[in-house]
Formats: C-alpha cells, structure tokens, sequence
C-alpha cells in the first residue's frame, strides 16, 4: 500500500531571441468555487508552480512580449481556463512557444478553451464530484483513544474533523477512472517529481493528495488515521509513503505514538524503559541513553499495527 504526499512550488522562465522582451512572474494558479470568483481577490492562489518541464525542452517561453498567463482551476469540477494575455509576438530564433500545446501538457482533457465554457461548467457540473463519490465505500474511523482526537484531529477554525467523511474510491471502477484524470493535472503541479500512477498496477492501492487550501487543518491526521485501519483490517504487510514531507511525517508519528501506548503486547517493554529512565537524573548523565526495544515487539507492532519500529524513538518524549 503506497501514498504520495507534499508538493514543491518553482517558476517558469520566458525568454526570447531579443533582450526587450519581458519576463514572465511566477506563474500564478487560482482555484475557485464559484464563476462569480473569477478575477476576484479572495481565490486561493497556488504561486509559483513548477511548470518549466512543459514548455519546450529548455523550459522556457519564447516568442511574447508583455506576457502574463493566469490559470483558473474549478474545485467544482477540477476544470482549468489558461487566460493569456501579451503586449505582442515576434518570431525570433527560437520561433514562438506554442502555449496552447504546452498548457494541454499539464491540463490534458481539463484544460478548457472558452472562458464562457469553463464558467458554465460550475453550473452544468456542479453535481459531478458529489455524484462520483457516492459510489464510493465511506471508511470509519477507529480511533486508539480519544486523546488523539483532542490533540491532532482538529482544523484550525475550530472544527473536528471527525465530521469529514474519508470515502475510498477503487481503481478499475469507472467514476474512479473519471476523477482520477480529473485529478492527475493537480498531481502533476503540486507533487514534486510525479507522474501519473499506472491504474494496472497492483501494487498501487491507495493515493493521497491534499489540495493546498486544506493543508495543515488537520485532515491528514484523520486520513492517517483512516488509512491504518484499512491497513490492518486488510492484513496488507505494511503501509509505506512515498517521499513525505516533514509535517506529514510528525503527523504519522503522532497517530503511531498513541497507537503504541495503548498496544498490549509492547506495554512491558515501555514499562521497562520508563523504569530504567526513573533511575537517576538525567541530567546527570554523560549521555541519554537510548532504549531498544526487542526485535519481537517490533514484529508485532509490524504485524498487527503495520508500522514499522522507527515510532519507539518518539515513545518517550510524548
């Protein structure tokens, strides 16, 4: 079971054949909700993006003078408008840059053409993604405790995420396949180094991307927490995650710390530990010692929890 999270933000650079030519600022990348948002102040904005492996082979734009781009994407219906605005083109040495063929690298079939086309999509779609996911299994949460859910499963404005359904889609479904080419674009502008999955493959069961705006509000937490039930009530052999970022990382810690404390066949190798810190003051000591624990309750925890021993570490300074 494999899951990729994170994303690492850079700008594409336009160039030309003459030095006049203006530069291109980081590209900026808006997501909306509503077709009323569309030139509005209060869109979230996604800047820069690392888009230079799309634009020819060097990665830049030739050709335009006074070029700005500004790319729409509907939370709606993951649709994207490109709205392309230049001063004037000039065909140089490097010829111009064909944006549209550019753009449909990233987009593909989401890219819309027309502007009055993509702000009819919030109407004629607007029940899509809801329709899609209705046909999904919704996972319950199974939480270890209930400290978990007061220290880490909160958003920021206050809201429990307990109130988040986590729905679990399967690939070779049809509504999967629909979302999942809807999605892949985002994949491609927000996860660093990524590509598409190979839906064929069997060893892919699981993919995770958290839209910026609803990072760092908790969600991830929950999802973690969703995911390692699924892990084990499907006795997969252990639950891995591709590159994660620092913060989901201290995310997964946290859930597999509680998991831990509250994990019977660990507890006499905790109580060991705690006995041997008790002895003494630790400021005492010429160095902090560092316990072990034994290779059979690492096992279990593999076996039964699906985490691996690196969690041990962190038991002691919760």
């Amino acid at each position: 079971m494999s899951a990729c999270s994170g994303h690492s933000l850079r700008k594409v650079e336009v160039k030309n054949a003459w030095p006049s030519v203006d530069g291109l600022n980081p590209l900026p990348v808006l997501t909306i909700s509503s077709k009323e948002q569309v030139g509005a102040s209060e869109s979230y904005c996604i800047d820069p993006v690392d888009l230079n492996g799309f634009f020819d082979e060097d990665g830049k734009i030739y050709g335009y003078h006074g070029l700005k781009i500004t790319i729409w994407i509907s939370s709606i219906t993951f649709h994207a408008y490109a709205d392309i605005i230049y001063q004037s083109q000039s065909d140089g040495a490097k010829g111009i840059t064909d944006l549209k063929s550019s753009l449909q690298r990233i987009f593909a079939e989401t890219l819309v053409e027309s502007k009055d086309d993509f702000l009819k999509s919030f109407s004629f779609e607007s029940h899509l993604i809801r329709s899609i996911v209705s046909t999904g299994e919704i996972l319950q949460q199974k939480g270890s405790n209930e400290h978990i859910h007061d220290s880490v499963s909160h958003t920021h404005n206050g809201a429990a995420t307990s109130d988040v359904k986590v729905v679990r889609m399967v690939i070779g479904n049809a509504g999967t396949g629909h979302l999942y080419s809807r999605l892949i674009p985002l994949v491609l502008l927000l996860v660093d180094g990524s590509n598409p999955i190979d839906v064929t493959d069997p060893g892919w069961e699981l993919y995770i991307l958290i839209l910026p705006p609803y990072q760092h509000k908790g969600y991830g937490c929950r999802l973690v927490e969703v995911v390692n039930n699924v892990a084990i009530s499907e006795d997969v052999y252990d639950l891995t995650v591709e590159e994660p970022l620092h913060y989901f990382q201290h995310v997964r810690t946290c859930v597999d710390v509680q998991r831990l404390l509250v994990f019977n066949p660990i507890q006499d190798a905790i109580n060991s530990a705690v006995s041997n810190l008790k002895q003494g003051k630790l400021s005492k000591k010429t160095h902090v010692p560092r316990f072990m624990p034994p290779s059979t309750a690492i096992e279990d925890v593999r076996k039964t929890l699906k985490s691996t021993g690196n969690s041990f570490f962190s038991v002691g300074r919760f």
